[in-house]
């Protein structure tokens, strides 16, 4: 017996099941709720608090309140995250709080502009640019994949407009 379970440690179906990748939470396959109103109240809720966050907030802001207020990070590590003192920490959380207590949106977006940019976007991705893909995205953009176990994933995250592109356009169908 024990050499029958030495012999399936070693075997390569093993070895293949091995995941090095970062894991990420498995979708729900299916739906614990059975009332589609409650489904949808839910969904509505989980869109509005993230809409906030993303209109309202800058992305420092959103850092330092995600890190304090949902991971109730100290202000120390904070600090040393995003790389600002601790009393910066500090009114970057005032000001997000205030911005979130105002209701305003950070900025307006036209939706024919909106329309236009994911046009532009989707364009380039599937044409395989790398020019195209590179004006769009942020210059600290991450992308990160997870193939879940089942199949191939990034051994680690691409990091930069450019190396993103690149990634990106060489995945392209086009």
């Amino acid at each position: 017996m024990t050499r029958i379970a030495i012999d399936v440690l070693r075997s390569a179906r093993v070895r293949r099941e091995e995941y090095v990748g970062p894991w990420f939470p498995e979708p729900l396959l299916s739906d614990p709720y059975q009332d589609p109103a409650a489904v949808r109240g839910v969904g509505d809720s989980v869109s509005m608090a993230a809409l906030l966050l993303l209109e309202q907030l800058s992305p420092l802001e959103r850092t330092v309140f995600v890190l304090r207020e949902v991971f109730a990070f100290g202000f120390d590590e904070i600090a040393t995250t995003v790389g600002r003192t601790e009393a910066a920490c500090r009114q970057l959380l005032v000001r997000a709080r205030r911005h979130m207590a105002d209701g305003r949106p950070r900025f307006t977006a036209d939706r024919r502009e909106r329309e236009e940019l994911a046009t532009r976007f989707f364009d380039a991705l599937r044409d395989g640019d790398v020019g195209g893909l590179r004006e769009l995205l942020a210059a600290d953009v991450q992308f990160i994949g997870d193939g879940g176990g089942k199949a191939p994933q990034l051994a680690k995250a691409v990091a930069g407009a450019e190396n993103v592109a690149r990634c990106w356009a060489r995945s392209s169908p086009g």
